[in-house]
């Protein structure tokens, strides 16, 4: 009997110390010095962003809302809808998070009018990265996005054939004669964005 208790004791502190772990995993936040940019101006604060434990931002939580401290001092919260873009410096390099309008596909976005889409590369052609939180280890499912211009914007899984990669990037001979000569695929989208910024913009 008091082996069966000392088991269950044990299994009771290890649940309570999980328990705390996941809990400060969840709170913890680091501030960041950036900018807000608005239709009509820059404004600099400093943003109260979720970190894990280790440090790294939970790039999801971003996409639906920020919060920030102007310089008065005051903790305020901003929604896609309200800016056109956020950056701040993360690392070695600035991070930009632009407003867009989230494509409607099912599960693979979000049903959110606007979402902020971390910015990967720039362009005429640009690559946003989608995050979207795994089911059991906590890592991230990421989704690229691009956007040609000001149009809509369009997920990788819809430029997966070479007629769809075609049909995209129409605009740009040179590139779809390489798409038909196998030259590029669907895996290959940051090399294909590349190519069609240098050559055709």
């Amino acid at each position: 009997m008091r082996s069966k208790y000392k088991v269950l004791k044990m299994k009771q502190i290890v649940g309570l110390v999980l328990l705390i772990m996941l809990t400060f995993v969840d709170l913890s936040a680091e501030e960041f010095e950036g900018q807000i940019v608005f239709n009509d101006t820059i404004v600099d604060v400093i943003f109260d962003l979720p970190t894990t434990y280790s440090g790294e931002i939970k790039w999801h939580k971003l996409q639906y809302k920020v919060k920030y401290i102007d310089k008065e001092g005051n903790k305020k919260k901003l929604r896609p809808n309200d800016a056109e873009e956020i950056r701040f410096t993360y690392g070695f390099s600035t991070t930009r998070l632009l407003s867009r309008k989230a494509p409607q596909v099912g599960g693979v976005i979000s049903s959110e009018s606007h979402m902020f889409f971390r910015l990967s590369y720039d362009g005429a052609v640009k690559i946003f990265i989608h995050y979207r939180k795994g089911y059991s280890d906590g890592s991230y499912i990421r989704t690229l996005v691009l956007q040609k211009g000001n149009g809509a914007l369009k997920v990788e899984q819809h430029l997966q054939s070479r007629t769809s990669l075609k049909r995209y990037f129409y605009d740009c001979p040179v590139l779809v004669q390489k798409i038909e000569d196998k030259r590029f695929d669907g895996d290959q989208l940051p090399l294909i964005c590349q190519f069609c910024n240098s050559r055709c913009q």
